[in-house]
């Protein structure tokens, strides 16, 4: 199953592909905040911490892309639901289908910090806080099948009306889900953010 790669592309004539992103700039940041911190029992949980940072900070910048461009991909189904005549439907079930391919043929690549959540993998990602706990990060497969975005191809060319329907109402669905995996990862970043502030104070006062 194909993936998704966003913000690693050049912008395209459709829209699609972004501008390049540095989630390691943040990354690094946070590390050197750390590296004081080195010989101290607490240094192996902070450098975990700094390291499921940089990943939310590119999951979630890609999923402000991915919402972006599910706006775009709309917009000739939209065109396509109130055209009454099947033959310029059929024109929009082209471009609707031509944005979806380009769509999927961003894939994250395994060099992107964001492909260790945006993949496939059922199992949450694990990142220890302190010795006794461990904190869940959940994985969205960012694909165009139902395990991911849920994004159909148009099999009926639009000729019918339901099918026009059913492609809005997939999309409002694939919306949903980005808005829903960019809220968990943004509350995800919140609290390992305070998390690592608490170690680092820890740190200093010790």
């Amino acid at each position: 199953m194909m993936m998704l790669r966003v913000g690693r592309q050049r912008k395209t004539s459709a829209g699609f592909g972004h501008q390049p992103i540095d989630a390691l700039s943040r990354l690094e940041k946070i590390n050197s905040a750390t590296s004081s911190a080195r010989g101290n029992s607490r240094a192996p949980q902070m450098d975990g911490i700094a390291e499921a940072l940089g990943m939310l900070d590119d999951a979630v910048t890609v999923l402000e892309h991915v919402r972006t461009d599910l706006r775009l991909l709309a917009e000739p189904v939209i065109a396509a639901s109130a055209e009454p005549d099947s033959v310029t439907r059929a024109l929009f079930a082209d471009e609707y289908d031509e944005r979806r391919d380009a769509l999927a043929r961003h894939v994250v690549g395994p060099q992107d910090a964001a492909a260790v959540l945006l993949n496939q993998d059922g199992q949450e990602y694990g990142v220890p806080v302190d010795d006794a706990l461990t904190y869940r990060i959940g994985r969205f497969p960012m694909a165009l099948g139902p395990e991911g975005l849920g994004l159909p191809a148009p099999a009926g060319g639009f000729s019918e009306m339901s099918e026009v329907i059913a492609v809005l109402k997939a999309i409002e669905g694939a919306l949903d889900k980005i808005d829903r995996v960019f809220t968990r990862y943004s509350q995800d970043k919140t609290f390992l953010e305070r998390k690592l502030a608490f170690l680092k104070d820890s740190v200093v006062s010790s």
